[in-house]
């Protein structure tokens, strides 16, 4: 059952950026804003924590067989860091 709960999870996420090449690996939970201007490459893991901060007009653009370590986040270009620094600060309680 495991099995297929993560590889309805993975399909999810694939479907959801601008572009997803196969293989992606999702573990645990994994928060992405704006996916329409994220492009994903091919075999790419992301672990539990990760945050992948896409915001309209910018992209982030991960390579393939790239691996993103628990609690990674990565803010495109144009992203208020005040706004995530704040949200990060109500979260942490």
């Amino acid at each position: 059952m495991k099995k297929v709960i993560k590889f309805i999870k993975n399909r999810i996420f694939m479907n959801k950026f601008f572009s997803c090449g196969s293989n992606l690996r999702v573990f645990g939970k994994v928060t992405v804003k704006d996916p329409n201007t994220i492009t994903i490459g091919k075999d790419v893991k992301l672990n539990d924590g990760c945050k992948l901060l896409g915001r309209t007009g910018s992209t982030i653009t991960i390579g393939d067989r790239v691996t993103l370590s628990s609690n990674v986040t990565i803010l495109s270009s144009g992203y208020d860091i005040n706004e995530w620094i704040i949200n990060k600060k109500r979260n942490m309680f």
